[in-house]
Order: structure tokens, then C-alpha cells, then sequence
């Protein structure tokens, strides 16, 4: 009998199955089938009927095709022998057929690793899936015995393909409906998600906080063609033992559909990406395999160890990173996978501890693309201190209390279970936040954009301004920017809001702030929010660079020529700005015009 059918899409009149159940019962059955599409081949044509002439008498017969080796004739009906036949190609009909590997979708791979063989042809053949894709296909389950053997091969005669639009693997909503009305009314119901995610890890708030906005991730665009993503990206780098695979196993088990990877492991960049082969499933033609990244599309992947990882397979993830997209090339044949996949990678020091002698990030053999490519990074470095040491190991021993307890089907002191427990059980946590992924919230008003934008000018000037270029190993540029959107957007997105507020604003520039100083970078003073006389939450900062900003947008249609005068704005700096002289408004418009975040025409006006 079929097995967790209300997770599978609804199709009438038919027993639905998973790959890699027992349906040996089934044959000669239509049934449907979900599974993930492991390979594909491409499409050929495949002969549907042959035609044969007896060479005895000239007598023309059709037959039918099947999969496998081509079917003759076995009597003639003209002269009653057995042959010889010659096949006439005229009379033989062809079909467009292409050929599937299906496997268990990823959340359920841990149940085995069988695989099935489904077949396509005509306008199935040319519905374009693709590796990686999770599909239930409506099919003849069949037993062929291509080598007359008495144990058959199984396959699937495909009747219609049902493409999975998302990755969703629904949580039961219904059943915690009140816990996500509850939460969504909250004012920030952030600090209950915090509390949730990853309970057995003591401490690091702030990796919770990016881990949740990653499983809720930004604005995903539906335009085709698109170049921004909403997908959050986060490298983890410490030392070891220092809880790195807490935060994957909490991802893992919160996304719609997940996997853990390891670069320890020889990870190839086939198998993170996709690899086009010649193998035994097709000896056609070549075939695309899918590596985890596009097999965890709309969902997860973790990949740890990932300084143990070569140059070409780190390069092989940038694509995916910046696009969504895994294109793979051979021999004159392309093919173009899905990979919207939010990843968390986890790498130790090349030392296997941090020196103090230089920034976390020179210590990575992590290639600087890759690095460009995460909206946070986070350093993990082992506590020394007394006090942290000693909350660390009780809560381990309260977390192995507590486990011991439960398997022996003992009670659990209140007090003990809430030391070490989420507030929220997994189950509803993750049906709130598929919630919350769901919504598609827009800027309440100019301010906050104004917001994360003076955070970005006054990070990229001191930056560029006050680090040796050499140094400067992360550098600022637009794509921080989107950084900061797409966590304005997914901190939104985790309060429930249909638009993205001050306090969005705030989240995003401090969790960016602070991975820049756990890199050793110093991006000056973080955005706050505060609630004015009126009540109105409004953002303040101490960067000067938003009155030079100002200044140069209301000087620069003032003059004879467009653009504000430098001597001008300086002026109007001084007269706006607290506690600067002149000399420190020279520079700090110069270090802008160095910065490019303002812009300097060939005469010397200025540009904001």
C-alpha cells in the first residue's frame, strides 16, 4: 500500500507511492510515482513500430514496440515461416522518447537509495524536466526481461508528468494555525524564532538570527531573466568544535527540502553542481547527472568542510550562488538546472585554529569570489572565557539529562526541558515559517530605503577610505547593498509583515555591521531605530556621510553647471554636521569621491 500519500500531489484514482516502495504487486498497473529526477537523457528518436518484409514471400508486417531490443516478427501470416525478415524503413514510425532516473526526493533518501527507470515519448519527452526536479509521474508500472530472465527490471511507462512548481514539502498548518496567528500578531516575534532554532547550541543569538532569516530568504523575483536573487547565503568559519554543524542540522531540518555535503568527502564540483556523462543509463548519448545544490532547489543544502574543498569545486558554486541557475556544458550539449538553493558552508582555519597575528579571513583557503558571494559571514571562535565556559557545560549536561530522560520515557522537570528546549516545537516552527516565506513585502516608505542606503554609503567610504586596499579582502560593493535588501526583505518576511519596516532596516545593517567586525573590518557606527516624540520608529546614525549625501543632492542644480560645489558642500557640512571642521568635511568629501559614493564630473562638481 501506498505510504504518506497526503504529502504527495493529488492525483485521482491511482495508488501513489514514493520511490523506492514496494509495489512489485502493481504490474501491469498505472499507479503514480514521486520521486526526485537523478538523470535524464536527452531526446532521441525511438522506434514506436517497425515494419518488416518476409524475404520468402514479400509479406509486410507491423509490430509494435516496446523498450529494450527491437521486436521481429515470429510467424509470417503470408507463407506461415519463421523469416528471414528485413526491416523497411519507410514503414517504420518513429517517436520523440527520452528516459528518466528517478531517485527518493532528498528528505527521504536516508530510506534508501533504489532507483527506478521511467520512459517518455511523444509530447512527454518534450515537456523539458530536468535533473534535480521532483516529480510524480502518472505510469504503467511494468516488468520487463530484456535478458530472459524470470526477475524483471522495473519500470515506468509514463502516462503524465507533474512537475513540482515548488519545493515545498507542506507542514501541516491547519494544525498549528493558532501558533502562526499568535506569532504573526506579535510586534517582533523574532526572539521566539531565536529561542527555537537550534536549542541544543548555547548561545550565538545572532547566527540563529541569520539562519532564520535565510529559511524565510528575500523577495524571489518571477520574471525570467532576472539578475538579483532572494536567496541568503551564510559562511560559517571557526574553530573547531565550536557548534558549526548545529546551525546545518537546524537548516537542514527546517527547509522544505535539504542536504549536507562535505568538501572532506571529496566533493566534486559534479557533485555539487552537475556533471554530463556517457554512462551505462544512456550509451546513446550523454547525460546530466544533478549534483546537491540543484537537487536541493527551493530548499537547503550545508556544506561543511568547505576549506577542504579545491578551487574548482568552490568555483563550480558561484553560478548557483549569484543566480540560481547551474548551467553544464559537454561536447556541444547544454543543459540549465535549477538551483534556487540557500546555502550555509561551514570552514575551519587553514591552521586548524586562528592565529592572532592576522583577520579571520586571511586565514581561509576559501577563494575571495566565493567569499563575495555571502551575504553574512560569522566567525566562531572556542570560549575561554570562566563564565561562558561554565553556562556551555551546563547546558550540555542539562541537553544529555534531558535526552536520557526521554528515552526512558521519564518525566521531565519543567525548569530542566525549558533550559534546553525551543519555545516553539519544530513542527510548528517550520509550518510559521513556510508561512512566512510566502509573503512578498515592499518598503513601507523612502525612509527606510534612505535607511539602508546611507548604511552603505558610510560602510563602503570609511572602508575604502581606512583599509589597505591589499587588506581588503571582503570588498564593499553593490552586491552588499543587496545584502542589506534581502535581509530587510526576510526580517520583514519572519514578523509577518506585508511591508518592510525601520526596525527591518535596523536588523539588516546590524547583522551585516557585525559580520564585517568579525572579519576584522571596522564599518564605523550601526544604524539604530528609535521612536521619536510622536511615536514613530525613525532611523538614527552618527555617520556624517548621509549630511554630505544631502548636502550634495540639495546644492547640486544650484549653481550655473550640474553638480553641487565642493567648497560649497563643505560649507554646508560644517553648518549641518555636529562636532566637524572643515579640514575633517575636506576630507571626508574626498574619502566619498574616492570611495565613488559620491561622484566627481570632469569640472569638479559633485554627484549624489
Amino acid at each position: 500500500m501506498s505510504v504518506d500519500a497526503e504529502s504527495l500531489p493529488i492525483v485521482d484514482d491511482v495508488d501513489l507511492y514514493h520511490v523506492g516502495e514496494h509495489y512489485a504487486r502493481t504490474v501491469s498497473q498505472t499507479i503514480a510515482v514521486r520521486g526526485q529526477i537523478r538523470q535524464r537523457s536527452s531526446v532521441d528518436p525511438k522506434l514506436d513500430e517497425a515494419g518488416f518484409e518476409c524475404h520468402r514471400c514479400g509479406t509486410l508486417h507491423r509490430i509494435p514496440q516496446g523498450y529494450g531490443a527491437i521486436r521481429q516478427p515470429t510467424i509470417c501470416e503470408g507463407c506461415e515461416k519463421r523469416g528471414p525478415w528485413r526491416k523497411v524503413d519507410e514503414f517504420c514510425e518513429y517517436v520523440d522518447y527520452q528516459a528518466l532516473r528517478l531517485q527518493p526526493v532528498p528528505e527521504r533518501v536516508e530510506e534508501g537509495t533504489e532507483t527506478i527507470d521511467a520512459h517518455l515519448t511523444e509530447q512527454l519527452a518534450r515537456r523539458g524536466v530536468e535533473s534535480g526536479e521532483v516529480v510524480t509521474l502518472v505510469a504503467e508500472y511494468k516488468a520487463i526481461h530484456p535478458d530472459g530472465s524470470t526477475v524483471g527490471q522495473k519500470i515506468l511507462d509514463v502516462e503524465d508528468v507533474i512537475v513540482e512548481e515548488s519545493a515545498k514539502q507542506e507542514a501541516d498548518r491547519a494544525a498549528h494555525r493558532d501558533v502562526i496567528e499568535d506569532l504573526a500578531a506579535t510586534h517582533d516575534p523574532m526572539p521566539t524564532l531565536i529561542d527555537s532554532i537550534a536549542p541544543t547550541h548555547y548561545g550565538d543569538e545572532h547566527i540563529k538570527e541569520g539562519l532564520i532569516l535565510q529559511l524565510v530568504r528575500g523577495n524571489s523575483p518571477d520574471d525570467e531573466g532576472t539578475n538579483h536573487r532572494g536567496l541568503i547565503h551564510q559562511l560559517l568559519l571557526g574553530d573547531p568544535g565550536t557548534g558549526k554543524t548545529d546551525f546545518g542540522e537546524a537548516l537542514t531540518a527546517l527547509s522544505p527540502r535539504a542536504q549536507k555535503t562535505s568538501g572532506n568527502e571529496g566533493t566534486s564540483a559534479a557533485g555539487l553542481t552537475a556533471a554530463m556523462t556517457k554512462d551505462g543509463f544512456d550509451d546513446r548519448d550523454l547525460t546530466v547527472t544533478a549534483g546537491a545544490i540543484p537537487k536541493c532547489s527551493g530548499g537547503a543544502v550545508f556544506v561543511d568542510e568547505l576549506d577542504s574543498a579545491g578551487s574548482s569545486e568552490q568555483n563550480a558554486v558561484l553560478e548557483a550562488m549569484e543566480s540560481g541557475k547551474v548551467t553544464v556544458e559537454k561536447a556541444g550539449e547544454r543543459a540549465v538546472l535549477n538551483a534556487e538553493t540557500a546555502m550555509l558552508m561551514a570552514a575551519n582555519p587553514e591552521d586548524g585554529h586562528f592565529r592572532t597575528d592576522d583577520s579571520p579571513i586571511q586565514q581561509t583557503n576559501i577563494i575571495s569570489p566565493l567569499l563575495d558571494r555571502f551575504d553574512l559571514i560569522w566567525v566562531l571562535r572556542e570560549r575561554t572565557g570562566r563564565e561562558e565556559i561554565d553556562d556551555l557545560a551546563g547546558h550540555i549536561i542539562d541537553g544529555r539529562d534531558v535526552a536520557t530522560r526521554q528515552d526512558r520515557g521519564d518525566d521531565v522537570p519543567d525548569e530542566l526541558r525549558e533550559d534546553v528546549d525551543g519555545e516553539l516545537p519544530i513542527e510548528a516552527l517550520r509550518a510559521y515559517l513556510q508561512a512566512c516565506r510566502e509573503l512578498t513585502p515592499t518598503f513601507a516608505d523612502d525612509a527606510v530605503k534612505d535607511a539602508l542606503r546611507e548604511w552603505y554609503v558610510a560602510v563602503k567610504t570609511r572602508l575604502v577610505a581606512r583599509e589597505d586596499e591589499e587588506d581588503r579582502t571582503i570588498p564593499v560593493t553593490p552586491r552588499s547593498l543587496l545584502d542589506l535588501i534581502r535581509l530587510a526583505e526576510a526580517s520583514a518576511k519572519a514578523r509577518h509583515s506585508e511591508t518592510i519596516e525601520m526596525v527591518d532596516a535596523e536588523r539588516a545593517t546590524r547583522l551585516k555591521s557585525r559580520s564585517f567586525r568579525e572579519l576584522g573590518l571596522d564599518p564605523g557606527p550601526d544604524v539604530e531605530v528609535e521612536t521619536d516624540d510622536d511615536g514613530q520608529l525613525v532611523v538614527t546614525s552618527d555617520a556624517p556621510t548621509a549630511v554630505v549625501t544631502e548636502v550634495v543632492e540639495e546644492l547640486k542644480f544650484d549653481g550655473a553647471g550640474y553638480g553641487a560645489d565642493r567648497d560649497d558642500v563643505v560649507d554646508a557640512v560644517v553648518e549641518e554636521a555636529d562636532d566637524i571642521d572643515p579640514d575633517e568635511a575636506e576630507q571626508l568629501v574626498e574619502e566619498m569621491v574616492t570611495a565613488e559614493t559620491i561622484d566627481e564630473t570632469p569640472d569638479g562638481r559633485l554627484i549624489a
